[in-house]
């Protein structure tokens, strides 16, 4: 597949589909037009992997430049790169040696997320990224846009601008909200948040639509 919206496939197969047998997903940053197209190299290793008896119980996976990404913590770092797909917060699970995947640790399972196979729409969750400057007016207008909860990148563990605290506040009230961190690596914080009313829930790493927990 192309390589764009790897992560966020690859994290919704982690969520949706069993641990066994795995789902390896994979896909190639230059076409077989350029010189040196790395798509059929990624081909190979995602099937050997696979078919590996090593990858039993390890959920999705993404295999690229012969390293194998937990789908929960891989990201596209680079435009262009080839090795632009890495797990800034844990590392690849494991790599292949000519040909042979070698697993160098495990996670445990993921929760998942139940769906229904009748085809019913996906509530719409909004993502947003705090800025300097912010001043809320996208928030005021979530709830109203039919939006079903938010998920929020804020700064570094968690923060939001002062400004922004009272419509995050009104929005939290009746809708889930999550706060994750736009850095790309490390959790957000429970414990030093310290935003004023605001009941909004820490995120893993990276929040994906369809992550947002219920409100207690």
């Amino acid at each position: 597949m192309t390589s764009a919206p790897i992560q966020e496939t690859s994290f919704a197969l982690d969520l949706l589909v069993g641990r066994n047998p795995p789902v390896v997903v994979t896909g190639a940053m230059r076409n077989p037009t350029l010189a040196g197209p790395d798509g059929p190299a990624n081909l190979l290793a995602a099937v050997q992997v696979a078919a590996a008896p090593a990858a039993a119980g390890l959920g999705t996976v993404v295999v690229v430049n012969d390293e194998v990404h937990a789908a929960r913590f891989v990201r596209k770092t680079h435009t262009s790169n080839p090795a632009t797909f890495r797990s800034v917060t844990a590392g690849p699970l494991g790599w292949l040696v000519e040909g042979r995947p070698r697993i160098a640790f495990r996670l445990p399972a993921l929760a998942g997320v139940p769906y229904a196979l009748d085809g019913g729409a996906v509530p719409p969750v909004a993502l947003l990224t705090s800025v300097l400057g912010d001043d809320s007016r996208l928030l005021a207008h979530l709830a109203a846009s039919g939006y079903a909860g938010l998920v929020l990148e804020a700064f570094g563990g968690g923060h939001v601008p002062a400004p922004v605290v009272p419509a995050l506040a009104e929005l939290a009230s009746h809708l889930p909200v999550v706060l994750a961190s736009r850095t790309g690596g490390g959790e957000a914080f429970a414990a030093h948040l310290r935003l004023p009313r605001v009941r909004a829930q820490p995120a893993v790493p990276r929040a994906h639509p369809g992550r947002v927990p219920r409100r207690p």
